[in-house]
Order: C-alpha cells, then structure tokens, then sequence
C-alpha cells in the first residue's frame, strides 16, 4: 500500500515577491523568526529544495523536533507554507514546506514612498514598452511605405510660410512610430497624474 503513495515532491517555490515595509505588522514576526541562525538555516535548506521537516532535518543536522519547532516559527511568520503532501516509507502522511514568497524583501521607509517607487518602476518599465513597440510601428511603416520612383525630378518649392519650422514638429507628424509614442506617453502620465492626485 505504501509503495503506491508519492514519497517525493515536485513542489517549487511561486517566485512572486513579497514586500514587507519595515513599520508593519509582519516585520516584527519576520524579523523575529529570522533572528536566529538554526531558523536561518531551516529556511535557506527550505529556500533550496521544499521538503517535509523529516527532510529538513536530515539536510540541517537538527532533530525531528527541533526541525519542526523552527519550521512552526517560519510558518508563523508567513514565510513558509505547505505546498503538498507526501507519504513515508510507512504510509504516514508528512506535508512539504516551501517558502510562500521568493524572495522576501523587507524595505525601510513608509508605505507611501513604497507606493510612489513601485509606480515609477512600473511607469519606466512601460515607458521602455512604449518605446519598442513603437519602434516595431517605424520599421513596419518604413517596410510598406512606397519606394520613390527612380526617374521622378525633384522640385523644390518655396515653403508658404516664411517662417522657421521646428525639425522635431515635422519629424513627429510624418513618422508613425514618433506619433504613436509621443501619444503613449501622454496617455501614460495622465494615467499616472490620476493616480498620483488619487493616492
């Protein structure tokens, strides 16, 4: 019967971060359970390979016990979690621990400043977007633009306005690529505007 049961676990760690500001409630259990150096350990074995606490305490030198008490500390404090379940070699059912966040940053300054560096990450990363998406609409357009024909004459004419004309006003009105991401960009910090006055 207990040859049928998996005895190994294929769980992985969800890789999404986990941000915890230094003033909130889940500093002082983090910090708290990270104080000591076994739970330490417990935790970089677990960052390693997820595993029962039969497991972990073989790969940390710990006792059974031992290994479960600090595994208890880190479970508390929200750093690992019970991602499946496996069987011993008798049949007894053992759950596999793995840390619940990879990896977790804990971050000084209030959680507004937080707010504010996270959306201006998120608004440069889209900026970048913006920018090679649009990139991409240029090389396309210059792809199925018309080719000028070989024998046609070039005639000059006398501009109808005297005046001096701004080269960047007249490259972003003729080039599809500049006009879709100078419109992006406006898009983008009126959005970001809104949240700004919102927050």
């Amino acid at each position: 019967m207990a040859g049928l049961l998996p005895t190994d676990s294929d769980a992985e760690p969800s890789g999404e971060p986990r941000v915890i500001g230094i003033d909130s409630a889940d500093a002082d259990a983090v910090l708290d359970a990270l104080s000591s150096e076994t739970t330490r350990r417990v935790y970089v074995a677990l960052q390693e390979e997820p595993g029962p606490v039969s497991g972990v305490a073989d790969r940390t030198d710990l006792s059974v016990q031992n290994a479960r008490y600090h595994v208890g500390k880190l479970r508390e404090a929200g750093l690992i979690e019970v991602v499946d379940t496996v069987y011993s070699e008798k049949g007894r059912e053992m759950e596999v621990f793995a840390p619940a966040d990879a990896p977790t940053i804990v971050v000084l300054g209030d959680e507004r400043e937080r707010d504010v560096r996270d959306a201006l990450t998120r608004l440069l990363g889209a900026v970048a977007l913006l920018g090679f998406v649009s990139a991409l609409i240029q090389q396309v357009a210059a792809a199925l633009a018309p080719e000028p024909e070989a024998d046609a004459v070039a005639v000059e004419t006398e501009p109808t306005d005297p005046g001096v004309t701004d080269p960047l006003f007249d490259l972003a009105l003729t080039d599809p690529g500049v006009l879709f991401f100078l419109g992006g960009l406006v898009v983008l910090l009126a959005a970001f505007a809104f949240w700004w006055t919102r927050a």
